[in-house]
């Protein structure tokens, strides 16, 4: 088996303290994420058994849905900035949840889009991921679109403060 570089390493390392920084709670809302910190440590150990450990850290994140591994193609967005807005939105995730389940009004009125099959949201988690999606694809967006320094974009967002909306209201 291949060995890891210290650089591949200390990546995977930085991807995986920024996700538990922006999840202070994952220790009872993720409770197989337990081992992550001993096979982190064990990698740190063990250079030559990281591979191996580094299949096991993303098999206990597997059921995550903002786990700190992707695939494909790589973002511009800096690892920092990923971690935070998967953070982020982890939380409003949260807080919609809790917002549906209180609120008669919001099961009752609220209703996807067309595109998205149209009728009402059934479950608290239906709800809150329809707007998490939509939410991450528009700072996603934002992000870009500060990269490019597009002023004529309808938001911008530069990865630490709120999303600039830059929709004229006439």
């Amino acid at each position: 088996m291949a060995e890891m570089t210290d650089e591949r390493w200390n990546a995977i390392k930085t991807k995986i303290d920024l996700w538990f920084s922006n999840h202070e709670d994952w220790e009872s809302e993720h409770i197989e994420l337990i081992s992550v910190p001993n096979l982190v440590q064990a990698g740190d150990n063990k250079p030559a058994k990281r591979v191996a450990l580094y299949s096991a850290i993303r098999t206990c994140f597997s059921d995550i849905a903002d786990k700190p591994f992707t695939t494909g193609k790589k973002s511009a967005m800096p690892d920092e900035i990923q971690s935070f807005r998967d953070g982020q939105l982890e939380l409003l995730k949260k807080a919609l949840a809790e917002a549906w389940e209180k609120s008669p009004q919001m099961q009752q009125l609220l209703v996807r889009n067309k595109r998205s099959g149209g009728g009402f949201f059934t479950t608290a988690e239906d709800y809150a991921q329809s707007i998490v999606d939509s939410t991450r694809l528009r700072m996603n967006t934002a992000y870009n679109a500060y990269l490019r320094s597009d002023e004529k974009a309808d938001y911008i967002w530069n990865g630490n403060d709120n999303m600039d909306c830059q929709i004229s209201k006439e």
